[in-house]
C-alpha cells in the first residue's frame, strides 16, 4: 500500500517535470519558429491577427528585434534555473544573475529591439533593477 502511493507520488512529480519542460523550455522554441517563419509577412494584417501579440511594439527591421519576446522567456528561464540550481551558493547566484542581465543589456543596447525609445528605457531600467 506503501509502494503504490510512492509510486504515485513518482508519477506526479514526472509529470509535473514534463509540463513544466514542456513551457519553459520548448515555448521559446516554438515561439522563435513562428516569428522566424512569418517573419517577411509581419506586417501582413492576417499575420498580424494570428501573431501580433508576439511582436508588438516591437521594431520590425530585423529578425534580432522580433527575437526580444524569446529574449525575455529565455531570460527569464535563466532566473528560474539559476534560482534553483544555485541555491547552495547565494555569492555564484548574484554573480549568475548579474550576467544574465548584463547579457540582457548588451541586447537591448545593440539591438534597440523596441520602437520607442521610452521602451529601451524602461526595459534596461528593468534589467538594472533586478
Amino acid at each position: 500500500m506503501v509502494e503504490r502511493k510512492i509510486n504515485a507520488s513518482l508519477n506526479k512529480k514526472a509529470y509535473m517535470y514534463v509540463v513544466t519542460f514542456i513551457f519553459l523550455v520548448l515555448m521559446p522554441a516554438l515561439l522563435t519558429f513562428v516569428i522566424h517563419k512569418n517573419f517577411k509577412n509581419l506586417d501582413d494584417p492576417q499575420t498580424n491577427a494570428k501573431i501580433g501579440s508576439l511582436y508588438l511594439g516591437v521594431r520590425k527591421t530585423s529578425r534580432w528585434s522580433a527575437y526580444s519576446v524569446i529574449m525575455f522567456l529565455i531570460t527569464r528561464l535563466g532566473f528560474a534555473v539559476l534560482s534553483f540550481k544555485l541555491r547552495p551558493w547565494p555569492g555564484l547566484l548574484v554573480l549568475m544573475y548579474m550576467l544574465l542581465n548584463l547579457t540582457n543589456i548588451m541586447y537591448v543596447g545593440w539591438i534597440f529591439p523596441y520602437e520607442s525609445f521610452s521602451q529601451q528605457a524602461i526595459e534596461i531600467f528593468n534589467a538594472c533593477m533586478l
